[in-house]
């Protein structure tokens, strides 16, 4: 697959930016500064918000894996009304990382994760913007074919590649030691396999490991 990855510097990006390598894909990245790659591969050097429609021509999926600074979460809204403006009726899969915010803390889907009362007062802008972006995939009908693609609620940079995981979809769900557990590597691998799947159009999926 041809594959753009925005954002390609930060730590979910960089992982995914070595799989899709690792797996033998044609890979361009989207970055702030080239400087700071990893990998000697095609880049363009460009602020998110001013990716073109032009500059994602010819790609077969497009994985953003964007994260917003503190103070800045409102670029999750800013930078998700973007792609779904420049990516309209392109024939393309749009791949991003997003947020355990929109996911419900119970089955019969009347709490969200970024409305639980114990939620700690500093991720909380993260959740509520990253649900709202979410929120605003779910009502658009411009896009062919997009996936947005949740962790679990621990997301573990440090931890092992398992080679194992589950999927859901709209609800928190655990692993089979019980927990709402996932590393960076096992959710890159699952973020590729649903890529080069072309599975769960139009949808939010979750990933534990193991």
């Amino acid at each position: 697959m041809k594959i753009a990855i925005i954002s390609a510097t930060g730590k979910q990006g960089t992982i995914l930016t070595e799989k899709a390598l690792d797996r033998n894909h044609d890979v361009t990245v989207f970055v702030r500064n080239h400087n700071k790659l990893q990998f000697d591969v095609p880049y363009v050097e460009k602020d998110i918000l001013d990716i073109t429609r032009e500059d994602l021509q010819g790609f077969d999926a497009v994985f953003v894996a964007f994260g917003a600074p503190k103070g800045k979460e409102e670029l999750y809204v800013d930078t998700t009304k973007h792609f779904i403006e420049i990516l309209a009726d392109v024939d393309v899969k749009l791949m991003l990382v997003s947020g355990t915010g929109r996911l419900y803390v119970n089955n019969n889907r009347t709490l969200r994760v970024a409305d639980n009362p114990s939620m700690p007062e500093s991720i909380k802008a993260t959740a509520h913007k990253m649900a709202e972006a979410y929120d605003m995939l779910t009502e658009q009908n411009q896009l062919k074919d997009w996936t947005a693609v949740s962790p679990a609620s621990m997301f573990d940079f440090n931890g092992p590649e398992t080679g194992d995981y589950q999927i859901g979809t709209d609800t928190i769900i655990l692993n089979s030691e019980g927990r709402s557990y996932v590393t960076y590597s096992d959710f890159a691998n699952a973020f590729l396999d649903v890529a080069e799947q072309d599975a769960y159009p139009n949808q939010g999926i979750t990933v534990v490991s193991g």
